[in-house]
């Protein structure tokens, strides 16, 4: 059966290789590419159009290709391609080593076509695929910043099964650009692949991942990080500057390494050379060492120092300070300084005074660098050198609102120490002057006698206020008072008129016997008609009543009031019960009752 199978292979080859060729590329891949035993496989078919015309109405044929009505439908343009595959396809075990012919259908401008191509379904045993062995290396671990750094990658292919589509990426070093791409590695192959790289500020670490394919399937490898470290050597310094004294001025210097490696063999000198430590000493990383150094003040000298030393690499390191200046030592009694600030103009509307400054110099020493100078206004005077005795200085100055202005002179002497004094003056406006007057309160009273004033004006005023109403009040009690007595008056004449007529009414043949008897002879005739009086209602106030008055003309109540007197008798006096002749009624009434005399008493 096997040579039947083989014979009829050959034959289509043969007849394959004599049929001209084909506007169409087949490319046939199975999956796994090795089939070594009995089994389902895939296997995936690549058509490309090398034709003018598309291809139409696509079909495949073959062992378990069936009927695809999805690949009829395709449509391949000119120069175009088409993938398919057909999946699960049963190996026996007597097809192992043949090969397996399918056709591709096709029509192109209407025209049918066809091509074969064979499969190969491998009986040999297959390799088995081993993965990739990788080292990378450098050529420094540690270096400045700026130098190079050789980094090789090697590849090892230890199986017999080839190595593809290599890539080699280490982010941390190249960047987003790879190491390497796209190569192979044959079976049992060996390839080396480096990478220059340039330290910078920072140390840096290699982190390779390799990216591969064997036997189909996509591999990678990470290797082990490597870092980088780049070198600092790096002394800090730091020095203090004592206080002069007759002994000198005491440098304190401290360094300290703020680098990633030691430094070894230091030394300090100063600017003439003298060494301020005896014995070298070594400086690790993150530690740091105290020293000590007097420098005499015997002269004027500008002070620097010099550290020396070597790095790990071998490499000499040296570094140097700042200048500090060291004057010879004065005695802080030797200098004797005043400032006097004076107001000569006081603070303006414009906001602006004039000031005088008198600085006092008695120092035994030359004072320089002297300045003059307020908080808020800055400089305002400067002197590069202050005589001895007595130095004046007027300036405007424009202080705004009315303040304390605070002063401050400040002077160097030959050591370099500064000698600082203060001045106080107040800004403020002038008062304006008090007119005079010819009144002794010419002064302006004081807020205290201006209240305490205000306060008397305001209880007299009151006062005045209640004796003008208390006057009033007075008046018009007094009014009311005469008022209420006239009318008392009046009420009690009206009483006694009516008093006396109900007398004559009732006693009227007595009166008359006995004016007959007296000899009466007047008879009052009376000077207008009776007017009786208003009545009035009586007082409530009423005070006792007054004694009646004699008899008098009385103009409100209309008739006369008059006394009479009796006359002495001419006649013997009649009996009381002899009745007299009637009296017209106009004389009995304005003639009052008769006083009785002793006898009719």
């Amino acid at each position: 059966m096997k040579k039947v199978v083989s014979a009829i292979c050959i034959l289509v080859v043969m007849l394959a290789a004599s049929v001209p060729a084909l506007a169409a590329n087949i490319q046939v891949v199975t999956e796994p590419q090795q089939i070594v035993s009995a089994g389902l496989v895939r296997i995936s078919f690549s058509v490309t159009n090398d034709s003018a015309y598309e291809m139409r109405n696509i079909s495949i044929s073959g062992h378990g290709a069936g009927e695809s009505a999805d690949l009829y439908q395709q449509i391949v343009p000119p120069g175009g391609a088409l993938s398919f595959s057909l999946r699960n396809i049963e190996i026996t075990a007597d097809m192992l080593g043949q090969q397996l012919i399918y056709t591709l259908n096709w029509s192109e401008n209407d025209v049918p076509k066809s091509q074969s191509v064979a499969v190969d379904i491998g009986a040999e045993p297959v390799l088995p695929a081993v993965d990739m062995k990788a080292t990378r290396t450098a050529d420094k671990k540690f270096g400045k910043a700026g130098e190079k750094v050789i980094l090789t990658y090697t590849l090892t292919n230890p199986g017999q099964q080839a190595m593809s589509e290599i890539t080699i990426t280490d982010s941390e070093i190249s960047g987003s650009t790879p190491v390497a791409k796209n190569l192979s590695l044959e079976g049992g192959a060996t390839s080396k692949t480096t990478f220059e790289y340039t330290l910078g500020s920072q140390d840096a670490v290699s982190r390779p991942i390799i990216t591969y394919k064997l036997a189909g399937a996509n591999k990678r490898l990470q290797l082990d990080p490597l870092s980088i470290a780049v070198v600092s050597v790096k002394l800090e310094i730091s020095i203090s500057q004592g206080s002069p004294s007759p002994e000198g001025v005491l440098f304190t210097i401290v360094l300290k390494n703020i680098g990633n490696q030691a430094v070894e063999k230091l030394r300090l000198t100063d600017e003439l050379g003298n060494n301020v430590n005896e014995d070298l000493f070594r400086l690790d990383a993150g530690k740091d060492r105290t020293l000590s150094y007097p420098v005499s003040t015997s002269s004027l000298r500008n002070v620097f120092f010099k550290v020396t030393g070597m790095d790990t690499l071998g490499n000499a390191y040296e570094d140097k300070t700042r200048s500090y200046e060291v004057w010879p030592y004065v005695d802080p009694s030797h200098v004797s300084l005043s400032l006097i600030a004076t107001v000569l103009t006081p603070l303006s509307d414009s906001g602006r005074m004039l000031v005088r400054f008198t600085v006092q110099n008695n120092s035994n020493v030359e004072l320089t660098n002297a300045t003059i100078s307020e908080a808020e206004l800055g400089t305002l005077e400067t002197l590069d050198l202050l005589p001895l005795g007595q130095t004046m200085r007027e300036r405007e100055l424009l202080v705004g609102a009315p303040r304390e202005l605070e002063f401050t002179l400040t002077a160097s002497d030959p050591s370099g120490a500064q000698h600082s004094y203060q001045a106080k003056v107040t800004a403020a406006h002038v008062e304006e002057p008090v007119q005079p007057t010819p009144a002794p309160e010419a002064e302006a009273p004081e807020p205290e006698q201006q209240r305490l004033s205000g306060t008397l004006i305001t209880v007299l005023i009151v006062l005045a206020s209640l004796m003008a109403v208390a006057g009033v009040a007075l008046l018009a009690l007094s009014i009311y008072e005469r008022r209420r007595n006239a009318a008392i008056e009046r009420e009690d004449k009206a009483a006694e008129l009516s008093r006396l007529k109900a007398a004559q009414r009732t006693e009227a043949p007595a009166f008359r016997k006995s004016a007959v008897d007296l000899g009466t002879q007047e008879v009052m005739q009376p000077k207008r008609a009776y007017v009786p009086p208003p009545q009035e209602a009586p007082s409530q106030l009423r005070g006792p009543r007054p004694q009646s008055a004699p008899y008098r003309q009385d103009e409100n109540r209309g008739y006369i009031e008059r006394e009479v007197k009796p006359k002495p008798m001419e006649a013997k006096q009649q009996p009381a019960t002899e009745k007299l002749p009637h009296a017209p009624s106009g004389i009995r009434n304005r003639v009052r009752r008769v006083q009785p005399t002793d006898k009719q008493q």
